[in-house]
Parts: C-alpha cells; structure tokens; sequence
C-alpha cells in the first residue's frame, strides 16, 4: 500500500503541479472569493455562535479578490424550525443592521494578498431583544447576498439531565447512538409540553441532520422525560480525517509533499475508506476547522493559502454518485468547490481546494441522485465521539413566537454501554 500512494503523489505531481502551478489564482476563484468564515463567541472553542442575549460573539472573513469591496449586515429572526418568525424587526432587534462592515485589514507577508472583515455583535448600532433563532446574512454593495449563518441566542429557564447511551435496538448496536435527556422548567410550569415545548437535536453542530418532531415518553410533576426511544438516535459515524499545515512549508504525518511556487500547493497522502478498518480513537474536533501560523502572530492576516490536494483510494464509479469532501470549512455544503473528479487512470477521487492554513477535520460523503450517505465511505460505529446539541423551544399561550429556553451540549466520549434508561 505504501508503495502504491509513493507512486500516487508523484503521479500527482507530473499531472497536476505542471498543469495547475502557473494558473492564475482569480481564474478559478473569481465565483467565490469568500474565505475562511469564522462565525463564533468569543469564548467558545466551536464554531457556532449559542449565546445569552447580550453575549459577544463575532464574524470573520477573508476576500480574496485583490479589491476593496464593501460588505453589508442583516439580521433576520426565526421560529424553531427555521422559518421566518411573525415578529418584527423593532420586536427583536434595538438599533439598526444593514451596516456596512467597517473592521478591515490587509494581509501582510503572505503569497495569497486578500482583507480581512470582522463584525463583532452586539455593538454600538445593534443589539438583541429576543431569544431565538437567528441568520445573519451578508450583502455586498449591489444587495446581492453573499453568504448567511445561523446562530442562536437562549435564556436557559429550564435544567436539562442528559446522557448517551448504546442502541438497544439489534439492528443499531454496534453503529448508532442514542440520545436519552429529562427537562424540567425553573421557576415555572409547563402545563401541555406536546404543543408548548418543541425540541431539535443536531449532531455536531450540523445542521444538515436535525432530529425533530421528538414526543415526551412520560411526564412526573414538572419533569418530561424523553427516554429509550429509536427516533433519538444518530448513526455514530467515525472520526474525522485531519491535516495540520501550520507550517506551510513542510510535510508531517499527513502531508506527503508541499510545493512552494507562485502559490503553495500542499498533497495530501491518499485516504483510504474507514470503513474498511476496524474503529480506531483518533483524536478530532468533529469537523471543525481552525486557523493558524508558525510564521506570525496575528493569524487573521498573517495566515496564508495552500491549494490542498485531497485523494481517496476507491475503485468503485457510479456515474450515479458524486463523492464530496466535508467539513466546516465550507459550511458542511455540497457544492462545486467540495465535488470530487473520478481519476481513472490512477483509480482515485480527487479535488483541490484553496484553504487559509491551519489544523482541519474533514470527511468524504457520498450522494446518489438525492440520497445523501453521511457515512457510507467513513462507516459507523457507536464508539464514535461526537458532540451532541439539544434546544429546548417554548410558546405560551399568547405568544407569537417560539423563545430558546434551554440549550445542552453533551458529549459521547464516556459513552454508557450497559444502562440503557435513564
């Protein structure tokens, strides 16, 4: 096997770097010259803003088009499921958004020039009324959007007792995760939780796999108990591949070869599907991605970009199928700038993909037709650590939106094996 990824990356290299290396950059990035999102409270490690309603949190961003564009904020509520909520915009926000984004810097020493933007929330224009889900959405200079991330603001009124547990179900015991949790309200009543209380459950902090329409199995006194049931479970799916190219110049572990050219291009060592290895721990961060340097101190400017090769070993092509790389580096999407291409002559799936440097998680999926398979390439074991996110929304009688009462962030690393209630 080791022989065969030697040849791989030097074939790579005959194949692409002679053919890629003088390209010019804005020829291939001018449909997306949005970079490196970072969208997070300041204190937090994940990427994904949950806060109290007057908590800091930001957003960065690099533009890679060489040019001084302006970019413009909005702000926009929801109800739990992610449609737009019947308030209006002075019932939830103090001040105004549609500002201009006015924190920008250049980058300094770096191979790839860009500017970097960052907002920080509240501030002086704007601040928030209500709990609840959120988008922000960002415009440039025409109205036209250019990207938008969801974020959440809570008012924890409930206590929320949860764990993780092993499938009991034969067919999922040795491939899925079952989420087991108990609410009970602080201070107040809750008198009809099927149609007050609507709860959602993600998977480490992705969105692209909700758990909803989730019932209470019993209630005592003011506690609801959601326990034991097969609609609370999550394929456990496996540990992230990872690379680390903080030094952009040099190979590791992970990275077989580093080109040092107009632009750097850092290969990847070809993967090969976990599924075909028995589950091995490997430490991770669930997707996530985070941005750094060895070659200065203020990464948001003095990180650079590597074009990153990505290669996975796989002999089986279905034009029906597309395989993608993911991970948060671009929002856990599937789009054109994540979508593999079959190399035939070398038996392989491959992509390149502009990244600032840093340490990155990242997987491959596979579609067919409309059929997204999160875990077909990787498999999936209930060992698996992941993180797992519970909202609790609540509406009273009256009301006419749904509030974030309650927020747990849990973890299966001590997963139970052997005591399945709660």
């Amino acid at each position: 096997m080791n022989v065969r990824i030697f040849l791989v990356f030097i074939l790579n290299i005959f194949f692409l770097e002679n053919s890629l290396c003088n390209v010019k950059l804005d020829s291939l990035t001018n449909h997306n010259i949005i970079k490196s999102i970072i969208f997070k409270n300041i204190d937090q490690n994940y990427q994904f803003p949950i806060i109290n309603i007057n908590e800091k949190f930001f957003l960065s961003f690099d533009d890679i088009s060489n040019q001084d564009n302006d970019y413009y904020y909005k702000i926009y509520h929801y109800d739990y499921n992610w449609k737009k909520s019947k308030l209006f915009k002075n019932e939830y926000l103090h001040g105004f958004d549609n500002q201009r984004i006015t924190e920008v810097k250049s980058s300094f020493g770096t191979k790839q020039t860009y500017n970097n933007y960052k907002l920080e929330l509240p501030n002086d224009e704007l601040k928030f009324l209500k709990t609840g889900n959120y988008k922000i959405k960002i415009f440039d200079i025409d109205d036209k959007l250019i990207f938008e991330r969801k974020f959440l603001i809570v008012d924890q009124k409930i206590k929320i007792n949860s764990k993780i547990n092993r499938s009991s179900n034969i067919n999922n015991i040795g491939t899925h995760q079952r989420i087991n949790f108990i609410i009970e309200p602080i201070d107040f009543f809750i008198r009809d939780p099927e149609n007050e209380i609507k709860i959602l459950i993600i998977q480490n902090f992705q969105w692209d796999n909700i758990m909803d329409d989730i019932s209470p199995t019993f209630k005592i006194n003011n506690q609801i108990h959601y326990v034991n049931s097969n609609l609370l479970e999550f394929e456990g799916g496996n540990e992230y591949y990872n690379f680390d190219n903080k030094d952009i110049r040099v190979e590791n572990q992970n990275i077989s070869y580093v080109s040092n050219d107009e632009k750097y291009h850092t290969y990847l060592y070809t993967n090969i599907e976990k599924k075909l290895y028995p589950y091995t721990f490997d430490q991770d961060i669930n997707g996530d991605f985070k941005i750094s340097t060895t070659l200065g101190d203020d990464t948001e400017i003095e990180a650079d970009y590597s074009f990153v090769h990505f290669s996975l070993a796989r002999t089986k092509y279905n034009v029906n199928e597309s395989i993608y790389v993911y991970g948060n580096f671009n929002n856990y999407k599937l789009s054109e700038e994540n979508l593999m291409k079959f190399n035939p002559s070398l038996d392989l799936f491959e992509k390149r993909i502009l990244l600032k440097q840093g340490f990155y998680n990242y997987k491959y999926i596979l579609k067919k037709n409309d059929s997204i398979k999160k875990n077909l390439i990787s498999g999936s074991h209930y060992r698996t650590e992941n993180s797992y996110q519970i909202f609790v929304y609540y509406k009273s009688a009256g009301s006419n939106f749904f509030s974030l009462i309650g927020f747990d962030n849990l973890n299966s690393f001590n997963i139970n094996n052997s005591n399945l209630s709660q």
